[in-house]
């Protein structure tokens, strides 16, 4: 009874004061130095701001509230977007945990993979989307250019990944590659 009343707690803390936001809002860009661009030009696609990184003793407060929000969306599009915002969310952060040490290399790239993650779950989201016959174009816009970016923010972590973590860095940039193909083969 204890751990439901701290459960509601929580929840109502997270949940009142909180507000969804998705991967079109406007949000604070970090810059990042690139030093390998897969493209001639950057990709104009901003990433948002992560909130609390992985490393705080409160993170898992946030992935507790992002999961109930999670269950919460029924809409395959809105999820979608959810779920494109939780890639965002997960590249920014371990971009910023790297800009902190780079002794965060394992945490970043790790939490790097499951942002992949996220965005695999919004292309297959957005595929049963568009087979139920809703208008899918403007979040398949903002798929392809997100997994461009994602490309773009790897390649540029080359030089600042250690040596030890680059095979882990080579995996993601290849995975990224084939949600880039998956990705704009929605728009055929």
């Amino acid at each position: 009874m204890k751990y439901l009343r701290l459960i509601i707690a929580l929840f109502i803390l997270f949940g009142v004061g909180s507000k969804i936001t998705f991967a079109q809002t406007p949000s604070v860009v970090v810059s990042l130095p690139i030093m390998m661009t897969p493209s001639p030009t950057p990709v104009d696609y901003t990433l948002p701001y992560p909130g609390i990184l992985p490393d705080n003793p409160l993170y898992f407060l946030k992935s507790l509230r992002d999961n109930i929000y999670s269950l919460m969306i029924s809409d395959p599009l809105k999820k979608t977007e959810f779920d494109l915002l939780m890639a965002n969310k997960r590249l920014q952060m371990g971009v910023f945990l790297l800009q902190e040490s780079k002794s965060n290399a394992v945490l970043a790239l790790s939490t790097i993979s499951k942002g992949e993650n996220y965005m695999t779950d919004a292309l297959s989201k957005v595929q049963s989307a568009k087979s139920q016959g809703e208008n899918t174009n403007d979040v398949i816009k903002s798929l392809n250019l997100a997994t461009r970016k994602h490309e773009e923010v790897l390649h540029s972590l080359d030089h600042t990944i250690p040596l030890s973590q680059q095979q882990e860095l080579k995996t993601l940039e290849q995975n990224v590659s084939q949600l880039i193909r998956q990705a704009s083969s929605l728009t055929k």
